[in-house]
């Protein structure tokens, strides 16, 4: 358990040698047995107080920035007002033939019959050609993949519906580390725009993906971003120039995606567990795609630690990788893993 250096565990030891001392004081004679009932107690109390104590320190500790975790953490930067992005919904696209034009409202609900249950995002309009596709939402409280692929009550011009895309989540919920960052630049407060932690504080929104922010002139800020939501660019503008000095004069700047097409070639030692190591690769590497940063370097020495996975790899060879740009941030295209014959 991670606490502050000044909370103090329970010495289990300590404290049952206190207990026999007093207890000896009463009882002079006495000297405990491992099968005696004074023992067993003792052993017993101990354990409910070891357990107590890291409770109770477990709980202060959570009252400490560096420490705080999960709801207590949302409790705490609560009194910043500030709330914990909780992502975006779970999306499948897909693709409704019917016999007859109609409409769908949004909201129409669509069902696997095994208890999982999405939702059209938008009103559907289908037309002559008798074929759409459109958006669901799963429902609120589940995650991952399902087969939705049903309406709750049959439509009866409704032919087939097919299922075009997984469930994906485009935003993940913010963890407790980007909280806490976002917590501490909220405690700078905009000024100047010489104050960059400020603006980048202000430009920390749910629209927004990644976002770097440059001091271009006296009184000149570059807010450079990518986004999560068509709407990003008038968020931004709502949260930033609201709270800013008049004097000042903004930049908006979407970053520019560099795709890369990624090559990974593995020498194994042995191809009995290829098809973990593969996997686990690719997990490293978009992962990898995914922290990276505006403006961020990437190496191929990095790609390559990332994908040694397995004491069965013996080298590991990476296509190479376009040239960082100003106002760039790299992009996983496809990535093709393979074996070297």
């Amino acid at each position: 358990m991670n606490t502050p250096n000044f909370l103090i565990p329970c010495d289990i030891e300590l404290e049952k040698n206190i207990i026999l001392a007093s207890l000896r004081e009463k009882l002079p004679n006495y000297e405990p047995l491992k099968g005696d009932d004074f023992n067993i107690l003792l052993d017993c109390f101990l354990f409910r107080l070891n357990k107590y104590i890291n409770y109770i320190n477990f709980t202060i500790s959570q009252n400490y920035l560096e420490f705080s975790t999960g709801e207590y953490l949302d409790a705490l930067v609560s009194l910043a007002g500030i709330v914990r992005f909780q992502g975006s919904p779970f999306i499948s696209k897909l693709e409704i033939i019917a016999t007859s034009p109609l409409s769908l409202a949004k909201g129409t609900k669509f069902t696997d019959k095994q208890g999982h249950d999405a939702f059209l995002s938008e009103e559907l309009h289908i037309g002559e050609d008798l074929k759409a596709q459109c958006d669901i939402v799963l429902q609120e409280g589940l995650s991952g993949d399902f087969d939705i692929t049903a309406l709750e009550i049959p439509h009866i011009y409704i032919k087939e519906i097919k299922k075009l895309t997984p469930f994906i989540q485009k935003q993940t919920k913010e963890s407790d580390t980007e909280l806490k960052k976002r917590f501490l630049l909220s405690l700078t407060r905009p000024s100047t725009a010489g104050s960059l932690k400020s603006y980048q504080y202000l430009s920390s929104i749910a629209e927004v993906a990644k976002v770097k922010i440059k001091h271009k002139d006296l009184g000149v800020v570059e807010v450079i971003y990518t986004k999560n939501s068509p709407t990003a660019l008038r968020a931004l503008k709502d949260s930033i120039e609201p709270n800013i000095p008049i004097t000042d004069t903004i930049i908006y700047t979407e970053a520019k995606e560099i795709l890369v097409d990624l090559n990974i070639t593995l020498k194994l030692r042995s191809i009995s567990n290829i098809a973990s190591i593969t996997s686990a690769i690719d997990s490293q590497i978009r992962g990898l795609f995914e922290t990276l940063e505006i403006e961020e370097e990437l190496n191929i020495s990095k790609i390559i630690a990332a994908s040694f996975v397995s004491e069965d790899l013996q080298d590991v060879q990476i296509s190479e990788l376009p040239p960082m740009i100003e106002n760039g941030i790299y992009k996983l295209g496809s990535l093709v893993i393979g074996e070297r014959r």
